[in-house]
């Protein structure tokens, strides 16, 4: 889940479908209850239920594209020798 904030507004961004590998296809921004878009990552779409920042959506494809780089970062203890 990424959060998204503006100036003038704020949303989040979270996957709509949880894949066994690799990062979900279908994505939902919503503003507190409300969903703004459902964002496809293959082919790359947006649908827009309500009227959502134009900012926001660019911030999604780049977030569901590359993610953040602290993402990145190995999630398994370093292995030392004593």
């Amino acid at each position: 889940t990424y959060g998204i904030t503006g100036k003038s507004y704020g949303c989040a961004l979270y996957p709509a479908d949880k894949p066994r590998f690799g990062t979900a296809s279908k994505w939902v921004l919503s503003q507190r209850d409300d969903v703004l878009a459902i964002i496809n990552r293959y082919p790359l779409s947006v649908e827009a239920l309500l009227p959502v920042h134009l900012g926001a959506v660019f911030l999604s494809f780049v977030l569901m594209r590359y993610g953040l780089p602290e993402e990145a970062a190995p999630r398994v203890p370093a292995f030392h020798w004593d």
